[in-house]
């Protein structure tokens, strides 16, 4: 059986829903997912998790020292533009498997098995191009291909990624998504021919899946299985989904404790059939915040601003 390791360097204050991507995880006993961080990890760990205490500052170092001291790595958002180089950068955690990867806290996963199958790990190098999900082959080949810098269309190098302020998304299509594709790297992208993760929408209060005609999804998890429905067709037929990613967002937990089943909405999180969610009708669950408005719009891109990821966008379009 092929071991495959799951980095997550996550700085600052967990999510309020982390006992819930923790459930998740343990369910996928295949995988072994390391945090590293400065977090207050308070809370029992399953078998499958693991946590490296690591200060931001000498993950910075680390940097540094590896890719030189014009490395840009002033906040842990830019932590992004490193996902491809993680291979190298902790090798000394994932020397011991033979694939590595990254993922997101602010996901909640389902099934892994289903849609990282033996079959699939014997023939592609790569599987998914996304950052909030990855895995790559661990071998030299694979975990140096980021440093080649031959120009490709419509993409980046790691130079222009390493060494400029902003989120250059070098982990997705900007990147390594794109540049391995066009280098002969088998991938799997997890997208065709449609998505089998559900990418929720930043600019949109309801969920809206990512290349998805659903506008009010919400998302059941059953003992280590997800699945999405609607709101406007609670208990009608749900769709099996590899896992739901919800950036850029708030959510709190309203169940108690660890439970086998629970509802994952844009108003939270809840047990399964729970009064609290159950009483809510169709219009509280769809009105709080409305889909397009001017007031949302501004919040969404303000925050793009603030991040750095604004100014990025403008020197790639200027640069290709």
């Amino acid at each position: 059986m092929n071991s495959i390791a799951v980095l997550s360097p996550y700085f600052g204050e967990l999510p309020f829903y982390f006992s819930k991507w923790l459930d998740s995880a343990r369910h996928n006993k295949n995988i072994t997912f390391i945090i590293i961080g400065d977090v207050n990890m308070n809370i029992s760990l399953p078998n499958n998790v693991l946590y490296k205490q690591y200060s931001f500052e000498n993950l910075q170092k680390r940097i540094k020292e590896m890719f030189g001291y014009k490395s840009v790595i002033d906040k842990p958002y830019k932590l992004a533009d490193y996902r491809p180089a993680f291979g190298l950068l902790f090798h000394d955690l994932l020397d011991k498997y033979d694939f590595w990867g990254y993922t997101d806290l602010d996901i909640i996963l389902g099934n892994l098995d289903k849609y990282i199958t033996t079959e699939k790990l014997q023939k592609y190098d790569k599987i998914g191009v996304r950052g909030h999900f990855s895995i790559y082959r661990n071998v030299s080949r694979i975990n140096e291909q980021f440093l080649n810098t031959n120009m490709i269309r419509n993409t980046v190098t790691y130079k222009t990624a390493f060494l400029n302020k902003g989120a250059f998304h070098f982990d997705e299509d900007w990147g390594v998504g794109t540049r391995f594709l066009k280098q002969n790297i088998l991938i799997d992208d997890l997208l065709s021919p449609q998505p089998v993760m559900a990418d929720i929408s930043p600019k949109k209060f309801n969920f809206h899946p990512i290349n998805r005609d659903i506008k009010d999804a919400i998302y059941v998890w059953k003992q280590g299985r997800l699945y999405e429905t609607s709101i406007s067709n609670i208990g009608s037929e749900q769709k099996e989904v590899m896992y739901v990613h919800l950036q850029k967002r708030t959510l709190h937990d309203f169940t108690d404790g660890t439970v086998n089943s629970f509802i994952i909405s844009a108003h939270g999180i809840f047990e399964l059939n729970s009064a609290a969610f159950m009483k809510l009708s169709k219009d509280e669950l769809t009105s709080q915040w409305a889909e397009g408005s001017f007031a949302h719009y501004c919040h969404y891109y303000l925050n793009v601003i603030k991040s750095g990821e604004m100014k990025a966008r403008l020197y790639k379009w200027l640069q290709i």
